[in-house]
């Protein structure tokens, strides 16, 4: 299992939250589940008018590894692109205020061979109001996902893990964009020859 250096946390989680006081608990609460503990939140505040600032201000004072940024609201992009500039890990994860991962998400993550990666993804599960879930289909493994992320957003953000220094290289988030920022994101990477490798784990939700 990789371990970070001089104190530095080994992965920068990024969590936008925009008027998110109803599921942000859930989501910072499956932060603090993880097996593998070499980890920082940076919560980005996008502007909520609810008590989002208040929910995340209680679960971090309750660990250190959380911090909270504030900002003027901005979309989701830039909230992400605020926390990637904050990061100070070598490893990014994201994880909107609306979603939770596996207590062994991060643990099945960093099993993949990292020397030879920049990008990790897993499965993901979607749940329906009723509470049903459904695993989405995975892809093909490889290291270029470019001639299949030409078609589709082949994983959804919150199952992966990004190298940091790759995500900033290509800009982080396109702000100009209202949907498929991710995808977007994927395909950057994808061109400017970031290799992927996927776990068989469904490890997000």
């Amino acid at each position: 299992m990789p371990v970070s250096e001089n104190g530095t946390p080994l992965i920068s989680v990024v969590i936008p939250a925009f008027n998110g006081e109803a599921t942000l608990a859930n989501t910072l609460e499956s932060l603090l589940a993880q097996t593998f503990e070499d980890w920082e939140g940076v919560v980005v505040d996008d502007g909520s008018t609810d008590d989002t600032a208040g929910v995340a201000a209680r679960l971090v004072g309750s660990d250190s590894r959380f911090r909270v940024h504030t900002q003027p609201n901005g979309g989701v992009s830039r909230a992400r692109n605020a926390g990637i500039a904050l990061a100070k890990a070598p490893w990014l994860f994201f994880l909107d205020a609306d979603d939770w991962i596996a207590p062994d998400a991060f643990e099945s993550l960093l099993r993949a061979p990292l020397e030879q990666t920049d990008v990790v993804h897993g499965g993901f599960v979607r749940i329906d109001a009723e509470g049903r879930e459904e695993r989405e289909e995975a892809v093909a493994a490889g290291t270029d996902l470019f001639p299949i992320l030409v078609r589709t957003c082949a994983f959804s953000i919150h199952c992966c893990l990004s190298r940091t220094e790759q995500v900033r290289a290509v800009g982080g988030f396109d702000e100009s964009l209202a949907t498929c920022e991710d995808w977007d994101l994927w395909q950057r990477l994808a061109r400017s020859g970031a290799h992927f490798a996927r776990i068989p784990e469904y490890i997000a939700y």
